[in-house]
């Protein structure tokens, strides 16, 4: 019969404990403000799940200049002048379209070591 009393408070405590509303928990978080970011933001700390060296993913688009199995040369406008690109492809590079000479793609890459990898590569043209 004690141990039923025991346990029996016991479960009222816990119930008790429990039965605390969410909004007093979150009390002291502070207000959201500007949400969502704007479109340009981009999150200040790197990708913790990504190899040591390499960054988050990055964007460029352009003329293809030059590109072979395992490297592609991209002439992409910056701050109003020319400027070409090389990248890395390997296995994981996935290609939408036909690379060729002259056409426009867009390139999603990372810097891993000083070496641009190609992510993936979109031909529009």
């Amino acid at each position: 019969m004690k141990h039923l009393r025991i346990t029996l408070a016991a479960l009222s405590l816990a119930l008790l404990i429990c039965a605390v509303p969410v909004s007093a928990q979150n009390q002291n978080l502070p207000p959201q403000q500007n949400w969502p970011p704007p479109q340009n933001w981009t999150p200040p700390m790197q990708n913790p799940w990504l190899p040591p060296g390499s960054q988050q993913a990055q964007a460029a688009s352009g003329k293809v200049v030059a590109f072979t199995a395992t490297s592609l040369t991209l002439e992409a406008q910056e701050a109003g002048a020319a400027k070409n690109i090389d990248f890395v492809i390997d296995g994981n590079t996935k290609i939408d379209g036909k690379l060729a000479k002259d056409a426009s793609a867009q390139v999603t890459y990372r810097v891993d070591q000083g070496k641009n990898i190609a992510i993936s590569v979109r031909v529009l043209a």
